[in-house]
């Protein structure tokens, strides 16, 4: 498509005037001429009906108002610039603009009889029109007013039923109270046959999807440059198929606007579109070009090339392909090649077929093979293989298009890493690189299986027995990935930059999750942090650059339900243990001047603000308070939820990344659907830049909070915990502890609950936080040593994944 036919906010104002306008003529016609069916309300008009309506109001002699005129005159004139838009883009093709010529032409002349020896004033600036009043959806359709692209068939009257009356008692309903034709709105209304809605809805949706897979080429050439890492870029462009596939659902934005068509509909509407354009139908491959949009779907070639592949492939057509066993190890570079010309374009798409055809035979047996039931999911794995390796030849008949959509832009994001940085391919392996982050990460599990493990309870018939799932999750995901480490494939699909990076997300993403679980173990880590910060709070300690430090910052709100505390370090760290503060009347100090309290006559308590009368309430045994960085990372965040709007965690997400969450307002409908509103209102691009701006940090920096490696981080706090207990149980009036399992480190949970305590008790006084260090040095030597001995040798980026 020629570059003057980009997406144009101006453009699509003068549409959704055009249909405004066109509602507001047809809504008038309709009343002066007597239409007052209400069944054929949503009946999309006829020119016919429309020249019949002016004749009945020029022989009544019914005074056109001049709102209706301008609206008229506003019809016409946007119809005529969008149409002189398309034809100047596509080229003066006489037998193909005949039918726009056509409306605009009977609309001129329905207008005239109108008007009689009469026009309007001209106007520069024809009044508003008004705007649509906004329909309480789920999203904003930016194509709203487009009409059916696939037919214009009549809907059924009841419905549209503006009150939902049943038939049974529609008869007894009196003509005062059954709906009239002025309250339905001036949009419903359309003309019959016009295809300017079918050509500007196709128009935006080629584009977008064009854009889209342009700037997910744009971050796959970073990804090849090393500006930016490879998971990232695979969240990115995993959010952006997200959206895709989200936009082609049922009540999906795209889905309305194409009302539900499958691929070939599309294509058949694609084709029609093309004849209207260019008077061609055929697709051309654009010459290649870098991120910058160069019309791979607006061309065709995005939407026709990548679904012949896959019906080919199924054996749907007449050369159907027989599925061959994968080679072991395929080149990138011998098979994804780019385009060299403007003549070398038949050859790439060819070439783009055999790589298509060589990767869907990977999915293919990838699916079929696949017996997996650990911790590893298949479909979070590998991209498009769900979608595709089921699939049957009935099946491409009627598939969707994200599933073309996918599959383009598995091949775009291939040879925008190979040749990011220009006509060499890259040496980087996607493939190595996730087989070497994988053998990271099962390293981490076996060493807290060995080490530091959950409690394995023979005896234990219990189901939900957290422990015991726990271990099973580590011993599942270990074997995943000790079966993904030993697999040798190296073939084209699973060398692929998007589906190496998809590997690497999930894992990444069970790590995180695991590492958490054992994070949360009877709050470990937690204690640990709640002892290192009232040691700091005192002075007694310096701060750790290492570690400690920047958890305690990262995880402030979890940890500590607000601001590192001061002061109050016992009963803050209870409330994080999961109880409760409560006024405890039997410890109220009473004021001087008040009258001794008789505990058996009652009566009101004296009570002074700054009385230290509120006790902690133990907590229960299962306790609600969890680490977790859902509230900190919409990289994690995002990814756990698919991207998706119905989970608690998703809506939170998206509300926290379009600024629309005040404080701890709770997530409810009306929040949510402002947040939807907000991605609809304009192209997903603008929301990918803003996820690139603003989440880079998540996965960059010297402790990025979407990377830290969580078995490390448990590890480390379980060991000081261990190594301070172990040296206060030299004390001689210590109590005996076996020392197997956990008991060390579940006595320095005890520890640190009784040193808090007593902070607080010391440091109460005038001067008293000068005096702790010096009064409780011994035990503060203990958790000194064992932090040292525990992170010696150790730096930050021991603590967060290498990727």
């Amino acid at each position: 498509m020629p570059e003057e036919t980009k997406l144009s906010a101006e453009l699509f104002d003068v549409f959704q005037r055009y249909k405004r306008a066109t509602g507001k003529v047809i809504k008038w016609l309709a009343i002066q001429s007597g239409n007052n069916d209400i069944t054929h309300i949503r009946q999309s008009w006829t020119l016919e009906d429309l020249r019949r309506a002016a004749e009945i109001v020029k022989r009544n002699a019914i005074e056109v108002p001049e709102n209706i005129l301008y609206a008229f005159q506003d019809a016409i004139g946007s119809r005529t610039d969008i149409s002189g838009h398309f034809k100047h883009s596509g080229g003066d093709n006489e037998q193909k603009t005949t039918t726009h010529e056509f409306f605009t032409t009977t609309l001129k002349d329905i207008f005239k009889s109108l008007c009689g020896a009469r026009s309007p004033a001209k106007r520069a600036d024809p009044p508003p029109l008004g705007q649509l009043e906004r329909k309480k959806h789920l999203h904003v359709n930016r194509f709203h007013a487009l009409e059916s692209m696939i037919n214009n068939t009549v809907p059924d009257s009841e419905q549209y039923s503006l009150n939902r009356i049943p038939e049974d008692e529609m008869a007894a309903k009196t003509a005062a109270e059954a709906p009239t034709l002025e309250s339905v709105p001036e949009e419903d209304f359309s003309i019959a046959g016009d295809n300017m809605t079918t050509i500007f809805g196709m128009y935006y949706l080629l584009v977008e999807m064009d854009i889209i897979c342009s700037k997910v080429k744009y971050f796959w050439e970073e990804a090849a440059k090393g500006t930016m890492s490879i998971v990232f870029a695979t969240w990115l462009t995993s959010a952006a198929f997200s959206h895709v596939e989200r936009s082609f659902d049922e009540d999906g934005p795209w889905s309305e606007t194409l009302h539900n068509a499958d691929h070939m509909e599309m294509c058949a509407m694609f084709k029609f579109f093309m004849e209207e354009m260019d008077g061609h139908n055929e697709p051309v491959l654009p010459p290649w070009v870098t991120h910058k949009s160069h019309g791979i779907f607006t061309s065709g070639h995005g939407l026709i090339t990548p679904g012949k592949t896959l019906f080919c492939f199924k054996g749907a057509g007449t050369m159907g392909i027989e599925t061959t066993k994968p080679s072991l190890f395929e080149k990138p570079a011998d098979h994804i090649t780019i385009q060299r010309g403007s003549r070398d374009g038949p050859r790439q798409v060819d070439s783009e077929r055999d790589c298509l055809t060589m990767m869907l035979n990977s999915m293919e047996r990838l699916g079929k093979n696949d017996k997996r039931a650990g911790a590893l999911s298949m479909r979070d794995l590998n991209p498009l293989v769900e979608k595709t390796a089921a699939m049957s030849p009935e099946d491409v008949l009627t598939m969707r298009p994200d599933v073309v959509f996918g599959l383009q832009l598995l091949i775009e994001s291939y040879k925008s890493f190979l040749f990011g940085n220009g006509a060499t391919p890259t040496k980087v392996n996607c493939r190595l690189q996730a087989l070497k982050f994988a053998g990271e990460v099962k390293k981490s599990i076996m060493r807290v299986l060995r080490m530091r493990p959950p409690r394995k309870r023979e005896t234990c018939t219990c189901k939900s027995c957290t422990e015991q799932l726990l271990r099973q999750g580590l011993e599942f995901l270990e074997q995943d990935l000790s079966s993904f480490t030993g697999e040798r494939r190296f073939d084209l699909y699973y060398q692929a930059p998007w589906v190496a990076g998809s590997q690497m997300l999930e894992i990444l993403s069970q790590a995180t999750d695991y590492g958490l679980l054992l994070c949360n173990r009877f709050q470990y880590v937690g204690a640990v942090l709640h002892l290192y910060n009232c040691l700091r709070q005192v002075g007694a300690i310096k701060k750790d650059e290492i570690l400690l430090e920047k958890l305690c910052n990262l995880l402030e709100k979890v940890v500590f339900k607000g601001p590192k505390p001061d002061h109050n370090f016992y009963s803050r760290f209870i409330v994080f243990l999961g109880g409760k503060i409560e006024f405890d009347r039997s410890r109220l100090r009473r004021k001087k001047e008040a009258q001794p309290y008789d505990m058996l006559e009652g009566g009101d308590i004296p009570f002074h603000g700054r009385d230290r009368s509120w006790r902690m309430a133990m907590p229960e045994y299962f306790n609600r308070n969890q680490l977790t960085i859902a509230e900190h990372s919409h990289f994690y965040a995002l990814h756990a939820s698919r991207f998706g709007f119905t989970s608690p965690i998703a809506g939170d997400a998206w509300a926290r990344f379009y600024g629309n969450r005040i404080g701890n307002r709770p997530v409810d409908d009306n929040l949510f659907v402002a947040c939807i509103n907000k991605m609809y209102e304009t192209t997903f691009v603008d929301t990918l830049e803003r996820m690139d701006r603003e989440l880079k940090p998540e996965m960059e920096g010297e402790f990025p909070i979407a990377r830290i490696n969580w078995f490390e981080v448990y590890l480390t706090c379980t060991e000081i915990l261990e190594k301070t207990a172990i040296a206060k149980l030299r004390e001689p009036t210590s109590p005996y502890v076996s020392g197997e399992g956990d008991s060390y480190v579940t006595y320095g949970v005890r520890f640190t609950e009784t040193f808090l305590d007593l902070a607080d008790e010391l440091t109460a006084t005038k001067g008293g936080k000068k005096e702790f260090p010096y009064q409780v040095s011994p035990s503060i030597g203990y958790f000194k040593n064992a932090v040292k001995s525990a992170l010696k040798g150790k730096t930050t980026a021991d603590f967060v994944w290498q990727i």
